[in-house]
């Protein structure tokens, strides 16, 4: 029983340390986002970023102020603009994260969340 006490708070301490509290900082985010660096802000600022819902309702001119010109790889084409955060938060991390936004019939921001490839 102590056992799987231990192993529920380390697996809690491990998730804890993955989700980052980092604020967002619009200068930040549009200097990163390639895939040369060595740390990653946008995965450190995307929780931040979603849990503040500071994109709901912006139009896709305001987005891109806010976050530089979206990704143009090919991923999630059901959304209308896609950011590419880093390689995904996981014990193996073969796949990256990325930031989609859908838009509604007027151009603004409906929906916005994080997914994997």
């Amino acid at each position: 029983m102590y056992f799987a006490l231990i192993c529920i708070a380390v697996a809690g301490i491990y998730v804890d340390s993955r989700v980052t509290r980092t604020r967002f900082d619009s200068a930040e985010w549009k200097k990163a986002g390639h895939r040369d660096q060595h740390s990653y802000p946008r995965l450190e600022m995307a929780d931040e970023l979603i849990r503040s819902r500071l994109l709901y309702g912006k139009t896709k001119d305001e987005l891109i102020e806010v976050l530089g010109e979206p990704s143009d790889e090919g991923y999630f084409r059901r959304y209308d603009l896609v950011y590419w955060l880093g390689p995904e938060r996981s014990w193996i991390d073969i796949d990256s994260e990325w930031l989609v936004i859908k838009l509604d019939d007027e151009g603004r921001v409906k929906e916005y969340k994080l997914e994997r490839d």
